[in-house]
């Protein structure tokens, strides 16, 4: 039988979606008169397998549903609690955005930050686009909060502030460090003190995460920190 991954549940009602990437199929409604015993165990991000089945009138209907485990939801967690940086794909429901994880492939909803200006706009001409994004909370009852590290397609300067992160790539090597080229057009300096600790080699071309310790927006004068070398 197909194994699947629980990307929504609504307990309350009584049904769920589940996606089965060995189907090549998404949101495969289900009502928990198809599961087993085990269904008060099941939470969104489980692994559970099932008989497939096909009505004319309804659809695909998956049948027999029996919980796995929850492996899923394991491996999000130790992302969570080591900050691991992750991609997914970025999705639209209901007016909410999310990412559909490329790994697991579940639902994460996006932290909005509230300086991000025209986000409809933004948001909705890359969707289904990869991005990069890392979790920033995970509760006992598995809701799970992302943030999108690169927003390089939003290019307003005031999504640069103190503490924000994201993808840039270095574009000189100057005196006492590198530039580093973030969102379209957006230069800030990367001073070498704070390369030190890295055990790769930063140089011109190098994608990298930095995060934003010092700004001046009168002069454009930004510093960076650096975060994690991507290649």
């Amino acid at each position: 039988m197909p194994i699947g991954y629980i990307s929504y549940l609504n307990k309350s009602g009584n049904y769920g979606f589940i996606d089965c990437p060995e189907l090549n199929l998404d949101h495969i409604f289900f009502h928990y008169s198809n599961c087993n015993k085990t269904y008060k165990n099941i939470h969104k991000g489980d692994k559970v397998y099932f008989k497939p089945e096909y009505d004319d009138t309804k659809g695909f209907i998956p049948k027999e549903i029996a919980f796995v485990q929850n492996a899923t939801l394991d491996v999000l967690k130790n992302d969570f609690e080591n900050g691991t940086h992750l991609k997914g794909f970025l999705k639209k429901i209901e007016n909410k955005y999310y990412v559909k994880d490329l790994t697991t492939y579940m639902f994460i909803r996006l932290n909005l930050i509230d300086h991000e200006i025209n986000l409809n706009e933004v948001y909705d001409e890359h969707l289904n686009e990869l991005i990069d994004y890392k979790i920033v909370m995970f509760t006992e009852k598995n809701k799970i909060r992302a943030i999108n590290l690169n927003r390089q397609f939003s290019p307003d300067r005031n999504l640069l502030t103190v503490g924000h992160q994201m993808s840039g790539l270095v574009v000189a090597g100057v005196k006492g460090g590198f530039q580093v080229k973030v969102y379209e057009n957006i230069i800030g300096f990367l001073p070498f003190s704070f390369t030190t600790t890295s055990e790769k080699k930063i140089e011109v071309g190098s994608l990298v995460e930095v995060t934003c310790i010092k700004t001046n927006k009168d002069i454009e004068n930004y510093i960076f920190d650096l975060t994690h070398i991507c290649n």
